[in-house]
């Protein structure tokens, strides 16, 4: 099982990856075998990183597929715009 976290660098912020960014978790000089049992998935922020895990014959690449808002932030920020909008109206 593949886990992936995004942590905060320097001043606390945390690290934001770019969607076709590419990291090698893995080399091994005699080969790659086996394969984890997952494509991680990892949110943070309100947002869902979608990552895509790359064997090659000596390495291991994680990719990053997709950054899309978790189900609840987008209903949030939804509510979030009715309400500004209905106190604009008052």
């Amino acid at each position: 099982m593949l886990n992936v976290s995004l942590i905060g660098i320097g001043g606390g912020s945390t690290f934001a990856p770019s969607i076709g960014d590419e990291f090698t978790i893995l080399s091994a000089l005699g080969g790659v075998s086996g394969v984890f049992i997952n494509d991680p998935v990892t949110q943070v922020g309100g947002l869902t990183y979608d990552w895509t895990v790359i064997y090659n014959p000596n390495t291991v690449v994680l990719r990053l597929d997709r950054i899309v808002p978790t189900p609840g932030s987008v209903a949030l920020l939804g509510l979030g715009g009715l309400l500004a909008a209905r106190r604009r109206r008052a």
